[in-house]
């Protein structure tokens, strides 16, 4: 079995078929922050002004600009997150989300005890830009809370962390009541790129729901080398009986695999 690149890429792609929360759309990779120029005052809280416009162009292009500005504008945004108008603190919550920085975090962090349930589920997806591994107890948190939104917000962030200490958070959202929790908990078990990831998806091929299964045998065929079919249309017998033979395929692997690493290298016999 090979676990390559295009796992990733997979996941990347079905990341953005998947509806963003907020308006503004966030990188799934923030790209490294340079240190640019200060930005004036004035232009700053103009842009800021801008980022509640009813147009969405006029908002994007505003919350690029401060997103570009990097830490430089951060003393603003924390001026504007806690406005009354929810439009711009969910925004505010967005730009948070494209400026990696400690400062940035710690107000998020505030923002995720926002009484907008709007600004809660863009705060937990900027949380996730961040990748920070201390993140995955506080939004493990959100995979309990009564809105599926936030729950498939959360399980989603938890998986662009990347981290393995993410991993049981993530697998217990594959048994959550909503099946959009638990599509885009299969979704983060391929972000996380963790061989213990593969019999979760596994179970998943006998989810009830279509779209769940269907996901779970995309990103297993991505991830694992192997001619195993499987037909998420097929009935509940055949599909159980497929599910059998991949469950035997990764137990036969799991072994093979044991005895590689176990066998001594030659330079270890001498």
């Amino acid at each position: 079995m090979k676990f390559i690149v295009q796992a990733i890429t997979a996941a990347a792609i079905i990341l953005a078929a998947l509806p963003a929360a907020g308006a503004e759309a966030k990188p799934a990779d923030p790209p490294a922050q340079e240190t640019p120029a200060a930005m004036p005052p004035a232009r700053g809280r103009a842009l800021i002004d801008h980022l509640a416009a009813d147009n969405p162009e006029e908002a994007i292009a505003a919350a690029d600009e401060l997103a570009d500005a990097g830490k430089s504008i951060l003393p603003m945004l924390a001026e504007a997150a806690p406005a009354e108008n929810e439009t711009l603190r969910l925004r505010v919550a967005g730009v948070l989300g494209r400026i990696i920085d400690p400062q940035a975090m710690d107000l998020l962090c505030e923002m995720l005890a926002d009484a907008s349930h709007n600004v809660r589920r863009e705060a937990i997806g900027a949380v996730g830009n961040h990748e920070r591994e201390e993140s995955v107890e506080q939004l493990e948190g959100f995979l309990l809370d009564k809105n599926p939104l936030l729950r498939r917000e959360a399980v989603m962030a938890l998986g662009r962390i990347g981290c393995k200490a993410a991993l049981p958070a993530v697998r217990r959202s594959c048994l959550d009541d909503d099946h959009r929790v638990r599509k885009a908990a299969v979704v983060a078990l391929s972000l996380l790129d963790d061989h213990a990831a593969v019999p979760i998806l596994i179970s998943r091929l006998r989810d009830e729901n279509k779209a769940v299964r269907k996901m779970a045998h995309l990103i297993l065929k991505t991830m694992c080398d192997t001619p195993l079919e499987y037909n998420p249309d097929d009935d509940r017998d055949k599909r159980n009986e497929a599910a059998n033979l991949w469950e035997t395929w990764w137990k036969t692997y799991n072994k093979g695999a044991a005895r590689r690493n176990t066998r001594k290298k030659p330079e270890d016999e001498k």
